[in-house]
C-alpha cells in the first residue's frame, strides 16, 4: 500500500513539474514578444525623430546639461541601474528557495 500511494505522489510531482515548465516557458515566450515589441517601436520612433541625419534637439543642448549639472541625472540614472539589478538579483535568490 505505501509503495502505491509513493508511486502516485512521484507521478503526481512529475506532473506539476512539466505543468510548471510549460508555464515558465509560456511566460518566458510572452516576455519576449513584448521586448521584441517595445524594441521595434523605440527604433521606429527614432527613426521618426531623427530627420536627415540631424537631430530634433538643435544648439547643442546636450551640452548644456552636460555643463550644467549634468552628474544629478548620470547620478539618478546608476541609481536606477543598481536598484534594478538589486531586486532581479533578490527575486532570482527567492524563486530558487521555493
Amino acid at each position: 500500500m505505501q509503495d502505491v500511494n509513493e508511486e502516485r505522489m512521484h507521478k503526481i510531482r512529475q506532473k506539476c513539474r512539466i505543468y510548471r515548465r510549460r508555464y515558465e516557458n509560456r511566460q518566458l515566450g510572452e516576455l519576449l514578444c513584448s521586448c521584441v515589441i517595445l524594441i521595434s517601436c523605440i527604433f521606429s520612433m527614432l527613426n521618426r525623430v531623427e530627420t536627415a541625419g540631424l537631430s530634433t534637439v538643435e544648439g547643442g543642448y546636450g551640452s548644456v546639461v552636460l555643463l550644467n549639472g549634468g552628474s544629478v541625472y548620470v547620478f539618478v540614472g546608476v541609481v536606477a541601474f543598481v536598484t534594478g539589478v538589486t531586486i532581479t538579483v533578490l527575486c532570482i535568490k527567492l524563486r530558487k528557495k521555493k
